[in-house]
């Protein structure tokens, strides 16, 4: 879950790099991830960033996007279960991925 506060520029442009090192480490192109905008309570004078921006950036991270609120329980419970559904999902494909009868995530050294 890469989260981040629509009332801050700064967290939400800190997204693409937190993405780029999750894939880095886990040395693979994708993860199950959702985009989550926290912080929708605040008024709407107080948001920097638009519900269509976190679209946006969902659509390039190849995620779904919700605007929560943790303060007001907006949304929260949807992004947690999609959450689980998303790696439960790709539990799957990686069990799938077995070669001669050994799992993915073996390292031979």
């Amino acid at each position: 879950m890469l989260a981040f506060s629509v009332g801050s520029r700064r967290s939400f442009d800190a997204i693409n790099s937190l993405h780029q090192r999750i894939l880095r480490v886990k040395d693979t192109d994708s993860f199950p991830i959702i985009l989550v905008g926290n912080k929708a309570d605040l008024p709407e004078n107080k948001h920097q960033i638009s519900m269509d921006e976190g679209v946006s950036l969902a659509r390039k991270l190849g995620c779904q996007f919700f605007e929560t609120s943790a303060k007001e329980g907006i949304n929260v419970d949807e992004a947690f279960s999609q959450i689980v559904r998303e790696i439960r999902k790709y539990s799957k494909q990686d069990e799938h991925e077995e070669v001669s009868g050994c799992c993915a995530r073996c390292i031979i050294a």
